[in-house]
């Protein structure tokens, strides 16, 4: 059930947090667990256990696309999948939303913003301003 995806997921958020350099792990291996896990899960739960991988590893970074080697097109099929399994979830299209912002994928932010209307997770979140900014570059007029 979701208990056990959940606890998978938790697990491998923190092997994904230890690999990585300032834990001691080499460079990129934190990123190599990851995909590795989104291209060989037997459950075929690959690209979701991604997108929690990288929910965890943001935690520890200000922009984990920015500071790894994260794939966005790979934590973005995960996020659609978990979405499409989780239909009233607020938390999974903030998190898409967030996610979008920190890869620069304007598109697909302003989507998950439409899906969410005036409705906000604060635990995604770093704060009103880091969403109403997010939301407000997401949805500007192509400049």
């Amino acid at each position: 059930g979701p208990g056990r995806h959940l606890a998978r997921a938790w697990r491998d958020g923190m092997v994904a947090r230890s690999l990585l350099p300032r834990w001691g792990g080499g460079p990129g291996e934190s990123e190599r667990f990851a995909q590795s896990v989104a291209t060989s899960s037997p459950d075929g739960r690959g690209p979701q256990r991604y997108a929690w991988i990288l929910t965890s590893l943001q935690e520890v970074n200000g922009n984990v696309f920015r500071e790894t080697d994260a794939s966005w097109p790979t934590a973005h099929a995960g996020f659609e999948v978990l979405e499409r399994e989780h239909p009233d979830s607020i938390t999974l299209p903030s998190r898409h939303a967030r996610f979008a912002w920190l890869a620069d994928d304007r598109a697909v932010a302003a989507a998950e913003f439409a899906k969410l209307g005036d409705r906000m997770d604060r635990t995604v979140w770093r704060g009103d301003a880091e969403f109403l900014a997010a939301r407000e570059w997401a949805n500007a007029p192509p400049s």
